[in-house]
């Protein structure tokens, strides 16, 4: 699980991507080319952009020290690592995308399993029915995997609905028609701004 320094920084930056200002820049991306001084937001995203490459340099170097001394497990950090001389990229490079990594994963794995378990909480009936499934199917002899999930629509519907109620990545941002196109009846004409339901 990744310390609160990662946690933070994820948290910092979801403020500035959430921001009006941020959604007015997607909408008219000339105003990215404003100066700092007259762009507080890109200022502040700079800041904590260096905030988040600190951090992540400071793993790195506790990676690269845990390789050098043999203590460090196989991971996708060890492949870096092999593969900076041959492939000639820097410390930054590799700090920056294993770090990007490691962020992705521990806020969209335990928003989704928090949600799970507050669904859980409020709908103990279904707890039961997926947990009887589970006896079922799988016994109490072993854990699922992955080869029984074919096996578990109740548990697979429970999962898809946890994801739908409180999805992990709310991508709903502005995007535009690259051509007339039509749906449901509608027509949504080239270069109208659409925004996805992701509920």
């Amino acid at each position: 699980m990744a310390d609160l320094g990662i946690i933070q920084v994820v948290d910092k930056f979801s403020v500035i991507g959430r921001s009006p200002t941020a959604a007015l820049m997607d909408c008219y991306p000339i105003l990215r080319y404003l100066p700092d001084s007259l762009n507080p937001i890109t200022r502040r995203a700079k800041e904590i952009f260096q905030e988040a490459l600190d951090l992540y340099v400071q793993y790195w170097e506790r990676v690269k020290e845990n390789q050098s001394r043999g203590v460090g497990v196989h991971s996708f950090c060890q492949d870096l690592v092999d593969a900076q001389p041959k492939e000639g990229i820097d410390d930054t490079f590799c700090a920056f995308m294993a770090g990007m990594l490691l962020e992705g994963g521990s806020d969209t794995t335990s928003t989704v399993l928090t949600g799970f378990i507050q669904a859980m909480a409020i709908y103990p009936h279904v707890q039961q029915k997926g947990h009887e499934e589970v006896d079922r199917v799988i016994g109490q002899d072993r854990l699922p995997n992955l080869d029984d999930w074919k096996d578990l629509p109740y548990v697979r519907s429970c999962v898809k609905e946890v994801l739908r109620w409180l999805p992990p990545a709310t991508l709903g941002m502005p995007h535009a028609t690259t051509t007339d196109d039509q749906y449901m009846g509608y027509t949504i004409p080239k270069g109208a701004q659409v925004i996805s339901n992701i509920w």
